[in-house]
């Protein structure tokens, strides 16, 4: 999450963590550490203007309100006939290069063109940053869970890894067929609460979102001022050298700006999709079977999370990041006859029933039915080794277990 919260020490107000002062009284924010030296980004004044030029734009709007509100009421009681005079129509909304309504960049034909083109701009940002420490790009990938992510995101106007129906980024991806592993930085710009309502409804005076403008800020922000919030999580995302693609969402109208990076690992060519024969409560056999590109598969390890649902947003939304649930168990090939493992304390140790990569090619099963027993999600991590011994996942694979 590109954007944190800190509460005002001298009035209370709630604002964002990267301002200098606090919006509403000025007091300082003591949290305020900005990266001087950076380079080939917004530079560190124009940063620190931007939330005082949101704020005095803000505090004058209220100004003019009240001096229009006095006039409208004044001319009402002494020239009733004028009181038209004062009347303020409001201007159409509209937002550069979102012709669909309700000023929303969607996933619509008509603005089809226009998301592509924004999309490609902060791909280019990110192999940009890739390229200054010596990194191969990353490919654009179709999967669509970014972009629903962020569709949440504007509809909530709340900065979140969850999404309001309760799922982690790596249960999406799944559900938007994603068969890697999936790592997600996400990004806002704008208003939020009552700010938003007063932007929209004209009372204050507010800067419009500028599409282009706000991906460049939100590259910076996670290149060079992560590590308040985020002890550089989301830059170490950017330059991880295992990220073989990245899915962009993007969503935004006048007044909120909503950015989603989801890097993906992708070295296994499938024969067939990741696969479960249920044969039971007690049974359940899972495949993984294919090409793999990475090198060698060490483990499989299993996550476990509770059921998704709008109360575990609730629970999670403010969350500046987000963990793999629990582990509940870790798959391990055979062994030869005669030796055997350790049995761990803390999760369940499965030994494969299958475990054969010859090469490139891997054929993996085993049972998951004694550890699946609660309802909720259980995540498979494949783990891989490659020729530099650097161990990496390549799949993030969510199961959706429901009770009858």
């Amino acid at each position: 999450m590109a954007n944190s919260w800190i509460d005002c020490t001298g009035c209370g107000n709630r604002f964002s963590s990267f301002m200098q002062s606090c919006p509403r009284c000025g007091a300082a924010n003591p949290n305020h550490n900005l990266n001087s030296n950076a380079s080939s980004s917004p530079s560190p004044d124009l940063y620190r203007k931007t939330g005082s030029r949101n704020s005095i734009k803000v505090a004058m709007g209220i100004l003019i309100g009240i001096a229009i509100f006095a006039a409208v009421i004044f001319s009402w009681l002494m020239f009733p006939g004028w009181s038209n005079f004062f009347a303020v129509t409001p201007a159409p909304h509209t937002i550069p290069f979102a012709p669909s309504a309700p000023n929303v960049v969607s996933n619509q034909a008509s603005s089809d063109l226009t998301l592509d083109q924004l999309v490609q701009h902060a791909l280019l940002k990110i192999n940009q940053d890739r390229a200054k420490y010596g990194l191969p790009p990353v490919n654009l990938s179709p999967n669509r869970a970014a972009q629903a992510h962020a569709e949440d995101m504007l509809s909530s106007r709340q900065i979140s890894h969850w999404t309001t129906d309760g799922m982690k980024p790596y249960m999406r991806y799944t559900i938007y067929n994603g068969t890697g592993a999936v790592q997600q930085n996400v990004y806002e710009e704008g208003f939020e609460g009552a700010e938003y309502d007063q932007c929209v409804s004209g009372m204050l005076f507010c800067t419009k979102v500028d599409p282009y403008k706000a991906i460049d800020d939100g590259e910076w922000m996670f290149m060079y001022n992560d590590s308040a919030c985020c002890n550089n999580g989301h830059r170490d995302n950017i330059l991880e050298k295992s990220h073989t693609d990245v899915s962009i969402g993007i969503a935004y109208n006048d007044y909120y700006f909503a950015l989603v990076q989801n890097f993906e690992n992708n070295y296994i060519k499938f024969d067939r999709p990741i696969t479960e024969d249920y044969q039971g409560k007690n049974t359940r056999t899972m495949h993984i079977s294919g090409s793999i590109t990475a090198g060698t598969i060490l483990a499989v390890d299993v996550f476990y999370d509770q059921w998704p649902s709008p109360q575990v947003y609730q629970e999670n939304k403010d969350r500046t990041s987000y963990d793999q649930g629990r582990l509940v168990a870790v798959v391990e090939k055979p062994l030869p006859i005669g030796f055997y493992y350790n049995r761990p304390s803390n999760y369940t140790l499965i030994v494969a029933d299958r475990w054969v990569q010859d090469g490139q090619h891997a054929d993996i099963s085993f049972d998951l039915g004694r550890i699946m027993q609660t309802e909720g999600v259980y995540t498979l991590y494949t783990i891989v080794e490659d020729s530099q011994k650097d161990k990496f996942q390549v799949t993030s694979y969510s199961l959706f277990v429901k009770n009858a």
